[in-house]
């Protein structure tokens, strides 16, 4: 699967979305060759647990084509199986902030990328540090802000084994992707973990089993600014609001 990076503004691509469309597109294409023998995806991820859990998840997964994967929490009755994207937390990184809050300001190319080239960022009075960064035929300045982010995936069947093995499944989707996270969309020092999930029972028609798939990561909020600090001709500066 190709991942758009969307006018060279990585750090700006949200996490979730993402997410959803990539895990949609793989589950599709799991559940339609799951019966393949030329696909062999679930015989090697599960191929350690023994031919009757292997052919278990085959079965369950022959028979739930399509489930519901989903930003947000369900506010009302869901159907099972489905899985949910929570936004959980962002965090500005300044630990090392200059008196004043003092934002820096980078160089980061623009709509036309070409390659990716080591870029010097300064960001909220931290150290200069290398970044991979598109290169383009322009460069534009950009406030760009350090955050620590976490989002969260709730995992839901109507059996605590499918819980766990659909759990297994998109722990692996995303374990093996670490790397383009990072390239495509500005996703840094991801680290997962995991848990079972106490919930609201009458959210669902029946029993649901949950299973939650928490993942921290660091990423860059990014503002493209003029020196006169203005948007795409747009005079954002409180100081033109004020009058002074």
């Amino acid at each position: 699967m190709t991942i758009p990076t969307p006018n060279g503004f990585a750090g700006n691509m949200f996490f979730e979305p993402l997410v959803r469309q990539f895990l949609a597109y793989q589950m599709r294409q799991i559940t339609a060759n799951v019966n393949d023998p030329g696909v062999t995806f679930i015989d090697e991820l599960f191929g350690r647990m023994g031919d009757v859990v292997r052919l278990q998840v085959k079965k369950w997964l022959a028979t739930h084509p399509h489930f519901a994967i989903e930003i947000n929490f369900p506010r009302e009755e869901s159907t099972l199986p489905f899985v949910a994207i929570v936004s959980a937390e962002e965090n500005e990184l300044s630990r090392e902030t200059y008196l004043g809050d003092d934002g820096g300001s980078i160089l980061l190319g623009g709509r036309s990328v070409e390659a990716s080239t080591p870029t010097i960022v300064t960001a909220y009075g931290e150290q200069p540090a290398l970044e991979m960064r598109p290169k383009a035929t322009h460069v534009r300045q950009l406030l760009s802000v350090p955050e620590s982010r976490v989002a969260r995936l709730y995992i839901a069947t109507d059996d605590v084994n499918t819980t766990l093995y659909l759990y297994m499944i998109i722990k692996a989707l995303i374990l093996v992707n670490k790397l383009d996270f990072d390239q495509h969309a500005g996703v840094r020092n991801l680290k997962m973990s995991g848990s079972d999930f106490d919930h609201k029972q009458e959210l669902f028609p029946t029993f649901a089993y949950f299973k939650v798939l928490t993942l921290s990561y660091d990423a860059n909020f990014d503002v493209p600014l003029s020196p006169v600090r203005t948007i795409g001709g747009v005079d954002v500066s409180l100081t033109t609001f004020l009058g002074t």
